[in-house]
C-alpha cells in the first residue's frame, strides 16, 4: 500500500463525516494529505527494509541520489566481502547517440590516455576514424574537436550508415559480436542481476564449502557475468557446461525437463578437466650398462613410454629392463653409433582407454596407424629408416624355486608373499615377439639398461673382438640359436641366465664400455589438479577488459579444495559450421578405363624436334567453350559400319557466352 492515493482514502474511511467532508484545500485536507503521503513513504521504507535483508529481494540501485551511496545487495555483498565490479573506463559521462554512436567524455588527459591504453589504441593517435584493437568493429574520433571527448561507432556507422539506432547494451541477451554492448560493459559497473546471481554461487560456494566441478563451473560462469545453464554434461574425465545470457534461465521452457535438450544459444561453452593428461619427457646420458636409474612418473595410471636409444659405440641385442614389473624389451640386433632405435609400443584396450581424456581421447596416436606397435632405426645423418619391428622382444618373470629344508620349506616352491625372499618364491616366464615396452607404474621405477650374446656373430667379421671374461663388451660364445622364431623357449631359458649370471657391480667402466643415450615420452593423469577451461571468444575476452578474470582467479582460489592444483586457461573457442539437411537425389557415377598394351620389339632411334608458336593475347570476355571426343571403336569390338566409316569417332561441344 505504497500509494498516498490510496492512503488518503482510507484515512477518508476511518475518520469521522465532518472531518471527510472537508474540502482538499482546507486546513484539514492538507493535514490529511501530507498524513498520507508520510504513510506511503512509510510502507515503501517498511517494504524496503524487509527486502533489502534478503539477497534475491535486494535492490540494486542506491537507496540516496548520491552516487558514492552502496545499494541494498552491494551492503549485503560488503558483509561477505564480494564486491560489484566498478566501471573498467574511467569517464564523466557517457551518451548512446540517435546513429548509434556512442559519446564519451573525460575529466582529465590522464583518464582519457589510460582508456585509450586499455582499448589497445597506440600513443601518437593517426588518422580519423581509428580502428579498436581490443574491441574488433569498432572506430572513434574525436568529439566536435574536442580532446576530451571521443565518439565510439561501429564500423559500418563510421563509414556513413547512420540508420542504426542506439541499443540498450544492457538489456538481457545483448549479442557478444555486437561491439557497442561489449563498449557499455567497460563503461557502466556490473549490471545489478548478474551481481545478484554472482553473490547468490558465491556465497553458496564459500558458506557450504561446495567444490564440485559443476559449483566451479557455476562460479566461473556467474564471475563472467553470464548465468549457468543446469543441464550438465560429462565426458570422459571432463564436465561440460554452457553460459547463457542473464534472465534466458527463468523463461526457458527445457530447464524443468531434463529430457529436452537447451534450446538457447550459449554465449561460451566452458569445461573443467579433472586429472587432466599430459606428456611427460624424460631424458638421461651417458648411461651405464646395468646401472639402475629413477624414473619419477607423477600420474595416477601406468602407461608404456615411447623411447629413442642410441650409443657412442657397437652393441648387440641391446635391452632395457623395469625392476618393479620384472619386464624386458630386447632388440634382437646391432645397434651402431649414428643410428637410434625408435620404438612406439603396443598397449591393450584397457591401457589405452585410462588414459583417454576429454581433451585427448586418442592419447596413443601411433596405435591409429600401427595397432601393434612400430620399432625403427633411424639415420641421424641421412634420415634413412629401417623397420625392425619383427626383432622386438618383450620378456617378463623368472623361475620356479624347490623345496628348501634350511628355510623350513619342505613342502617345495610357492607364491612370493611377505617375509619369503625372492629366491624361494614361485615365478613365471612370458617371451613373445611383441613391440611392448616396461610398464611406467606410478611413483618411482628403477630401470637399467642390458645386452645380450649375440647369436650371429662370427670372428672373422671386421668388427669381431675377443672378449676376456671380466669384460663386458667383445665376441662372446653364445648358446641362443639363431632361429629364435622356432625356439622361444630355449631362447627364454638361456636369456634368464644371462639375467641370472650379471653381476650389477659389473656396470662397465672400462674404456671400451658403451654410453648410451635414453629418451622416454609416455602419457600422465597428474593427480589432485584440475583445469578449468574458458574459451577465448568475444564474451570471455570483453570479460577480460573489465578485470573479471582478476576476480575469477580469486575466487577458484579460494573455492579449490585443500591440497589440489587448480589452473585456468583461455583456449581458443571450437569452431562449429552448421549444415543443414536436406532432401537430394541420390547421384551415381559410372566410369570406364581403358589401357592399350604396346609390345616391345627392335626398332631404329628416332630424334624428334619441335618448337613452340606463342602469340600474344590480350585479357578479354570470351565465351567458354568445352569439348569432347568419344571412341566407339574402344567398348566393344562389333562396331556399326556406319560407325567404323566415321572413324569411331563423335565429337561433342558446348558453348556458353
Amino acid at each position: 500500500m505504497s500509494d498516498a492515493a490510496r492512503r488518503l482514502s482510507r484515512l477518508l474511511e476511518l475518520l469521522p463525516r465532518v472531518y471527510a467532508a472537508q474540502p482538499a484545500g482546507s486546513a484539514v485536507g492538507t493535514l490529511l494529505d501530507a498524513l498520507a503521503q508520510a504513510l506511503g513513504r512509510f510502507d515503501t521504507d517498511a517494504r524496503r527494509v524487509l527486502h533489502d535483508r534478503w539477497v534475491a529481494l535486494a535492490g540494486t540501485e542506491p537507496g540516496s541520489e548520491d552516487e558514492a551511496a552502496l545499494s541494498a545487495l552491494e551492503r549485503l555483498g560488503a558483509l561477505l566481502r564480494i564486491e560489484r565490479l566498478p566501471a573498467r573506463l574511467r569517464h564523466a559521462g557517457a551518451t548512446a547517440q540517435a546513429d548509434g554512436s556512442v559519446s564519451v567524455r573525460f575529466d582529465a588527459p590522464a583518464e582519457r590516455d589510460d582508456a585509450l591504453q586499455l582499448l589497445g589504441v597506440m600513443l601518437p593517435l593517426g588518422d580519423f576514424p581509428l580502428p579498436v584493437p581490443r574491441l574488433p568493429g569498432l572506430s572513434l574520433r574525436l568529439d566536435d574537436g574536442d580532446e576530451l571527448r571521443w565518439r565510439f561507432a561501429p564500423l559500418q556507422a563510421a563509414a556513413g550508415d547512420g540508420s542504426a539506432e542506439a541499443d540498450d547494451p544492457t538489456a538481457e541477451g545483448a549479442a557478444d559480436a555486437d561491439p557497442l554492448a561489449a563498449l557499455w560493459r567497460l563503461l557502466r559497473p556490473e549490471a545489478g542481476e548478474a551481481y545478484r546471481q554472482r553473490l547468490q554461487i558465491t556465497q553458496a560456494i564459500r558458506q557450504g564449502g561446495l567444490a564440485t566441478p559443476r559449483a566451479l563451473l557455476s562460479l566461473a560462469i556467474a564471475d563472467l557475468g553470464a548465468e549457468p545453464c543446469p543441464k550438465f554434461r560429462r565426458d570422459r574425465n571432463a564436465t561440460l557446461a554452457r553460459a547463457l545470457p542473464p534472465g534466458r534461465r527463468k523463461r526457458c521452457p527445457a530447464c524443468g525437463d531434463p529430457s529436452q535438450p537447451c534450446p538457447q544459444p550459449a554465449l561460451f561453452e566452458p569445461w573443467l578437466n579433472e586429472q587432466p593428461a599430459h606428456s611427460a619427457r624424460w631424458q638421461g646420458r651417458d648411461l651405464r650398462l646395468r646401472r639402475f636409474f629413477t624414473l619419477r612418473n607423477d600420474s595416477l595410471v601406468a602407461d608404456r613410454p615411447q623411447l629413442e636409444l642410441a650409443v657412442d659405440r657397437a652393441v648387440s641385442f641391446p635391452a632395457l629392463q623395469s625392476r618393479a614389473s620384472g619386464e624386458i624389451v630386447l632388440y634382437a640386433g646391432d645397434l651402431e653409433p649414428g643410428w637410434t632405435l625408435r620404438l612406439a609400443p603396443q598397449l591393450s584396450a584397457e591401457e589405452d582407454a585410462a588414459l583417454a581424456s576429454y581433451e585427448r581421447p586418442t592419447p596413443h596416436p601411433w596405435l591409429l596407424r600401427s595397432p601393434r606397435g612400430r620399432a625403427e632405426l633411424v639415420q641421424a645423418q641421412s634420415g634413412q629408416v629401417r623397420d625392425v619391428s619383427a626383432a622386438i622382444y618383450y620378456l617378463r618373470g623368472s623361475r620356479l624355486g624347490g623345496p628348501n629344508a634350511e628355510t623350513a620349506e619342505p613342502e617345495g616352491p610357492k607364491f612370493g608373499g611377505v617375509g619369503i625372499e625372492a629366491d624361494e618364491c614361485m615365478r613365471f616366464g612370458v617371451l613373445e615377439a611383441a613391440v611392448r615396452t616396461p610398464l611406467l607404474t606410478p611413483g618411482d621405477n628403477e630401470w637399467s639398461l642390458l645386452t645380450f650374446p649375440s647369436p650371429v656373430y662370427r670372428f672373422d667379421a671386421a668388427t669381431s673382438r675377443l672378449a676376456a671374461s671380466e669384460q663386458d663388451s667383445g665376441a662372446h660364445f653364445s648358446l641362443i640359436d639363431p632361429g629364435i622364431g622356432d625356439a622361444s623357449a630355449a631362447f627364454a631359458k638361456t636369456l634368464f641366465e644371462v639375467l641370472e649370471r650379471a653381476d650389477p657391480a659389473s656396470a662397465g667402466d672400462g674404456p671400451n664400455a658403451p654410453r648410451f643415450t635414453l629418451a622416454l615420452r609416455w602419457v600422465t593423469r597428474e593427480p589432485f589438479s584440475f583445469v578449468l577451461n574458458l574459451p577465448a571468444n568475444g564474451w570471455v575476452e570483453t570479460a577480460k577488459l573489465s578485470g573479471a578474470v582478476e576476480l575469477l582467479l580469486a575466487d577458484v582460489e579460494r573455492a579449490r579444495p585443500a591440497g589440489t592444483r587448480a589452473r585456468v586457461d583461455f583456449p581458443a573457442p571450437v569452431l562449429r559450421e552448421a549444415q543443414p539437411l536436406d532432401e537430394a537425389l541420390a547421384a551415381f557415377g559410372v566410369g570406364l578405363r581403358h589401357q592399350e598394351a604396346m609390345a616391345l620389339q627392335d626398332a631404329l632411334v628416332s630424334v624428334k624436334l619441335g618448337q613452340t608458336l606463342r602469340e600474344p593475347a590480350s585479357a578479354g570476355e570470351v565465351g567458354l567453350s568445352i569439348g569432347a571426343v568419344f571412341d566407339v571403336a574402344r567398348l566393344a569390338s562389333g562396331a556399326s559400319p556406319a560407325a567404323a566409316a566415321a572413324g569411331d569417332r563423335i565429337e561433342l561441344r558446348s558453348t556458353w557466352q
